[in-house]
């Protein structure tokens, strides 16, 4: 992970793509090391949840030009959902919001006993599981217009939605979702 964040300094890096595990690393190493790729001005992450540790803040404290993007997408579309963190990352919160719909995006949150669950519906759902009709008719009302995301949600007073787990009991164990038993 250290040859990264040297390949991103020495390149002059602008934008990078990563999991919320890969840059809490990264942001490890800034601190441990003092790795600072100076020109990073885009960071998003996406494909589990962003925690955001006192490494990240130091890092984006250190790197006041840096955005830093929270991605939300299940399996069933492409990224739906954003938050972009603003303001000084002394006061990010420890589990950022995900954020609104993209546009071309609607998210709807159905009550359920444990909290919302998320329906996507819009220009970034997939058409289904290919040769699984059978998931395909689970997690799809119809397979053009809605799509389950298994995701427990709750909506905020200013409108951005809050990731709270699964609906149905998988979790990730180093980024592969597996069902819990």
């Amino acid at each position: 992970m250290q040859c990264v964040w040297e390949l991103c300094r020495e390149r002059e890096i602008q934008r990078v793509f990563l999991p919320p595990v890969a840059l809490r690393r990264l942001a490890d190493l800034t601190v441990e090391f003092g790795i600072l790729p100076g020109a990073l001005r885009e960071v998003a992450v996406a494909g589990e949840a962003l925690h955001i540790t006192p490494a990240i803040r130091e890092l984006f404290g250190r790197l006041p030009a840096a955005r830093l993007h929270n991605h939300y997408g299940p399996a069933e579309t492409h990224v739906a959902v954003a938050h972009t963190l603003t303001g000084p990352p002394r006061s990010w919160p420890d589990l950022p919001p995900i954020g609104r719909p993209l546009p071309g995006m609607t998210a709807q949150v159905v009550p359920r006993a444990e909290g919302g669950e998320l329906w996507l519906t819009g220009v970034g759902l997939a058409h289904g599981y290919v040769h699984d009709p059978q998931q395909t008719q689970e997690r799809f009302r119809s397979i053009l217009v809605e799509g389950r995301a298994g995701d427990l949600v709750r909506e905020r007073t200013d409108g951005a939605l809050e990731y709270v787990g699964r609906a149905d009991g998988q979790l990730k164990i180093r980024g592969y979702r597996v069902a819990a038993s």
